[in-house]
Formats: C-alpha cells, structure tokens, sequence
C-alpha cells in the first residue's frame, strides 16, 4: 500500500469556505483544501480496496497538531509529518524509510499553480456527507492522466475522503470514520521518535531481480547461513554511503525489537575503518568481491559470527544460532 497517498486524506487542511447559496467552484474547493492551517483534531480512518478484497494497513488513527500529523497503523506501523519531512516507520523490517513532506508549502504552492493553469482539472460532482459531516464531492484529473475523486468538509475544507484508481481497475480508498474537531492531540502524543536500533533509508525497497543486478559487480548477493535466533529476512534496499552505492539486506524479528542491516558493495581493496553508529554495533570485512558491513543493536561477536557465515545466495538455506 502506497502510505502516500493514505496520508493524502489526513493532511491536507485548510479555513472554511463560506457557505452561498451557488454552488461554489471546484477549482477553489481543491485549492483551499491544499491549505495546512488548522487547530488539530483526532479521528480514525479506514483504507480499503474497492473492487478486490480488502488488503493493506486497514484503520488507523489520525493525530493532528497544528502543522504537526501522525498516522498511527493497525500492524503497527506509524507515519509522521512534520511539514518538511515525512518519516514512515516499519516495525517489521525496523526500518526508518525518509522523503519529503507532501505537505510543503512549495509542493502546495505547485499544486496550486497547477490548478489554475487547468492541468489539474477539476468537477464539483455532488454533495455528499461523510463522518457525520456535510461536504462538498470534487472529481480532479491529475496531468499525469490519473484520477481521483476527493470528499472535501463544507465548514472546514478538510479533505474527509479520497479514492484513487489503482492498478486493475481497483480504486483505493481512504476516509474517516470519526472526526473530533474538538480533541486536539499533546506534543507528546504527536511527536514520533523511531526506536533504537532502526535503521533509516531514504530510498524504496528493491525487487529481488533489481537487487541481483546491482550485486552483479561483486559476484552476486551475499547472504548469511547463520542467523541470529528470531532473524528473518524483511527486504533489499539500495543506499548511498560513504559516496558508494551499497545494497543493503535487513534482517528483523517479530516487532523490530531486534535487526541486522547487511551493507555489501564492490571491494575496493581498502579496509573499512572507523565505521560508528550511535548504540549500534558495526562489523566490517570482506566476503569474495564485495566489502561488507554489518550494524545493528547484536553482540560484536555475533555480527562476527553472521560475517564469517557469508555465501552467495542460493548456496544454503540460513540457519538460526542458537
């Protein structure tokens, strides 16, 4: 599930739109709705995909704080936004994933021009209510030809409600089930800090065909026949370190308590030195044609232990150390 586009639905805020007796133009309605400026308020919401069955994260929670946003998962994971950055925690793998904020103001400022120069194109399609609450229903067409339909609050142009077409048909939607305009949220229940010990990545994971391709310049992917005891593997990513392009597995068990971040890249013949992470743990060496690095919240000597235990993929099934 795309957790861009289910924060759409929970951030894009803005002033009331005074009520006429017309009906008012959609171009507005979209373009008030971009607006982040709002007291706060805490409600629950649902994604869910129409036309298949239901998959992805389910219901959350949504805090709101100013121009502060934190959308708390069913499975745990937690999205927050801060209005320059956007951090999307996932227990599973305990892995930070970094972009940028959806709710800039020059991303909104952009969107906006883009409505009035038409390429976003706009239609005021009905009324509608949603939570309770009356709204105003706008069918936007994007310049990269995709399409959505937007639910938008008649008092407070809050976005209630979004569907987007997805792949085959589907439409993916995300609305609110509940909306405490009046339950404004602490810092502290606002405020996100990830765990000790995840890692944080600014890029997308990579399918295991992308993460063969890059490996080719060492040999292959390595991967280790030893494991500590509730390690599995969660996913590739490509990253960028120390001005090298590395490919990096990880390795978690159940609720991210513990991880394993495996970094290997082509070996440069030069050893890795001086490598630190803030109460993390980090081996280096060599394995074949790639240096490795190994960091994580585990004993020296088993991340040691994991190193030397290094072969090309396929060669064994890992095993778990007791």
């Amino acid at each position: 599930m795309n957790k861009a586009l289910i924060l759409c639905t929970a951030l894009l805020f803005c002033p009331a739109v005074a009520a006429t007796a017309d009906p008012p133009d959609a171009r507005q309605l979209l373009s008030s709705s971009l607006d982040p400026r709002i007291e706060g308020f805490t409600a629950e919401q649902v994604t869910q995909v129409l036309g298949g069955a239901r998959r992805g994260p389910g219901k959350q929670r949504v805090l709101r704080r100013q121009n502060l946003l934190r959308v708390n998962y069913a499975n745990g994971e937690v999205l927050f936004d801060d209005g320059k950055q956007q951090l999307l925690y996932l227990p599973a793998a305990n892995l930070v994933r970094k972009s940028p904020s959806n709710r800039s103001p020059e991303r909104v400022d952009r969107q906006r021009r883009e409505i009035r120069a038409g390429r976003i194109q706009t239609e005021l399609v009905r009324e509608d209510s949603i939570a309770g609450r009356r709204c105003w229903v706008v069918s936007v067409k994007l310049p990269t030809g995709r399409s959505r339909t937007v639910w938008i609050d008649r008092d407070t142009s809050l976005q209630l409600r979004q569907d987007t077409d997805g792949p085959n048909g589907r439409v993916i939607s995300t609305f609110f089930t509940s909306l405490q305009l009046d339950e404004i949220p602490s810092l502290d229940q606002v405020q996100f800090q990830p765990p000790t010990g995840a890692q944080q990545t600014d890029q997308e994971p990579v399918r295991p065909e992308m993460a063969r391709r890059i490996a080719v310049r060492w040999g292959g992917i390595l991967e280790p026949r030893e494991l500590p005891a509730g390690l599995r593997f969660r996913g590739y990513f490509r990253e960028h370190f120390r001005g090298r392009e590395w490919l990096v597995t990880v390795y978690s068990g159940v609720g991210g308590r513990r991880a394993l971040s495996l970094f290997q890249g082509p070996a440069t013949g030069m050893a890795l030195r001086g490598l630190r992470r803030d109460r993390l743990n980090v081996v280096t060496g060599t394995s074949g044609g790639a240096d490795v690095i190994l960091i994580g919240p585990l004993p020296p000597e088993e991340l040691r232990r994991v190193k030397d235990s290094l072969v090309p993929a396929g060669s064994g099934n890992p095993t778990q150390s007791p």
